[in-house]
């Protein structure tokens, strides 16, 4: 009888199912559900033919509502193979597959309403459903991503899996053949499942690979230094990217040859904070800024973000980061926080540094302390007259003169576009005297070895030995006989200059 074959078709059936609920819960493919639910629709399916084909019936002999549930459960788990597979290979069924399953659920409905009670009534359904699992088979083997003999192999064994469905049709009524017919089933139903979850498997590390290709392509090109530390049982490079050689001038190979050259290659100052960064176990978003030596001796800054690997007790055994070259960025910054204390014209000081070095000195005393108030003469006749280019030299020069004037300690500063101040520090009252001499005499020197650049400065000091120093009422005293000094010689300077312009501007 056919009923041990049919239990052989039942158990194949049944292991499919196992494999693809599992496969499904494992990662929630749309296409494994499908093919899941379609296994267990098949199962109620041979379940339903045990009534009438171990007793040696006809599927007729069944009662109507079992017979709706056999074609029912043909129709849809033949629709959700043929939409598994298509969802498999990423396209999607044609629109009229789903007519054509949609007139087989009407067909059965009908079946079950009139009671038609004719051997062909499971033929249109069992036909749709060859046709089906024969299409699939035919996709199957269209899918251009997966290559080799197995793919061919079981999308043929598919396209039988679908002819047989449709001479069982004919197998009516149950004989002697109807057992060889459900061997031959059970057989090709138990290939063509090891075919699609091989080809499953096949597909799966296809995308690994494109997936491993995919990013390995992107770290190698990639501009960030991107590598994977572990740190026991011993310290190595598992992977560091090519970006190491552009940015710091060595190989990857050399890393992995020598780890500890990552180590030997950092700044000695930063060394021991790069250690401590790796062995506290810092969080994702924790980076550190940190220097090393380029293989030609130049200085490289890098922020590194780290991501601790750990096992089951804590401890960490490994990082994943990413290091970036910010040598740009620190040079940018080193050039913003100068230009935020120093003049942009003369290089001297600006407004800014003077009142934070007027702060210290007050908050910090370490002796007597003099502030001198230098201020250009006539500038605005030299910009009205010769324009604001040759006013800059003007004022570039009376910078240098200045500079050169006063002793390397001395803090020079330009807080106005005409005005000048010095902070002398531990010094006597002397010094200062002397320093403001010197001034007048290299002002002198300059306007008679240059007299088309003629550049005349007022200018005031004042001096405190005081233990408690107000230095805004110090810079105030010496402001007032700067302006002193200009009111005094005010005519005189100013005749002075235009002279000095004049004969400047006169052609010889």
């Amino acid at each position: 009888m056919s009923g041990p074959f049919l239990s052989l078709v039942f158990l194949n059936t049944l292991l499919m199912v196992v494999a693809y609920i599992y496969l499904y819960y494992q990662y929630r493919e749309r296409f494994l559900g499908c093919w899941a639910v379609a296994g267990v629709l098949y199962l109620m399916e041979y379940c339903n033919d045990l009534l009438f084909i171990v007793p040696g019936k006809e599927f007729l002999d069944l009662p109507v509502a079992f017979q709706f549930i056999d074609l029912m459960c043909l129709i849809t788990g033949g629709f959700l193979l043929l939409q598994g597979i298509t969802s498999f290979v990423g396209k999607s069924p044609a629109r009229w597959w789903a007519y054509a399953y949609l007139g087989a659920v009407l067909l059965a409905i009908a079946n079950t309403i009139f009671q038609i009670q004719s051997p062909l009534v499971s033929l249109p359904v069992r036909f749709l459903l060859g046709c089906g699992t024969s299409w699939a088979g035919f996709i199957l083997m269209s899918y251009r991503k997966i290559s080799g003999l197995g793919k061919y192999l079981t999308g043929f064994v598919l396209m039988l899996w679908g002819l047989m469905n449709i001479a069982f049709a004919f197998h009516t009524p149950v004989n002697e053949t109807t057992q060889w017919a459900y061997l031959a089933v059970a057989v090709i139903g138990a290939f063509s499942v090891m075919g699609v979850l091989l080809i499953y498997i096949k597909k799966n590390r296809h995308e690994l690979s494109e997936s491993e290709k995919r990013f390995r392509l992107l770290t190698e090109n990639a501009r960030d230094i991107i590598y994977r530390i572990t740190l026991t049982p011993q310290f190595a490079f598992d992977y560091i990217s090519p970006a190491v050689e552009t940015i710091i001038g060595y190989a990857p190979s050399e890393f992995y040859r020598r780890p500890a050259l990552f180590l030997e290659i950092t700044h000695p100052e930063d060394r021991s904070a790069l250690t401590a960064y790796l062995k506290t176990g810092v969080t994702v978003n924790a980076s550190l800024v940190f220097r090393m030596i380029h293989q030609n001796q130049s200085i490289v800054w890098l922020e590194q973000k780290n991501v601790p690997l750990r096992k089951e007790n804590g401890e960490i055994y490994a990082y994943e980061g990413i290091a970036r070259d910010i040598t740009e960025n620190k040079i940018i910054e080193k050039r913003l926080e100068y230009l935020s204390r120093h003049d942009a014209l003369t290089g001297l000081g600006n407004r800014f540094s003077f009142e934070e070095q007027m702060s210290q000195t007050e908050q910090n005393p370490t002796g007597p302390v003099g502030i001198v108030v230098c201020d250009i003469d006539g500038l605005k006749v030299i910009n009205d007259s010769l324009g604001h280019d040759y006013g800059d030299l003007v004022i570039k020069e009376a910078g240098n003169i200045i500079r050169n004037s006063f002793r390397e300690s001395d803090s020079v500063t330009r807080i106005g576009g005409d005005e000048f101040a010095v902070i002398l520090r531990d010094c006597p009252r002397e010094i200062v005297e002397k320093s403001c001499n010197r001034l007048r005499k290299a002002l002198v020197k300059h306007n008679s070895q240059k007299p088309e650049l003629p550049i005349r400065i007022s200018i005031g000091f004042s001096y405190s030995s005081l233990c408690e120093l107000n230095m805004k009422e110090l810079f105030k005293e010496a402001d007032n006989r700067m302006y002193q000094e200009k009111l005094e010689q005010g005519k005189i300077a100013h005749l002075a200059i235009i002279n000095a312009l004049l004969k400047a501007i006169t052609p010889r």
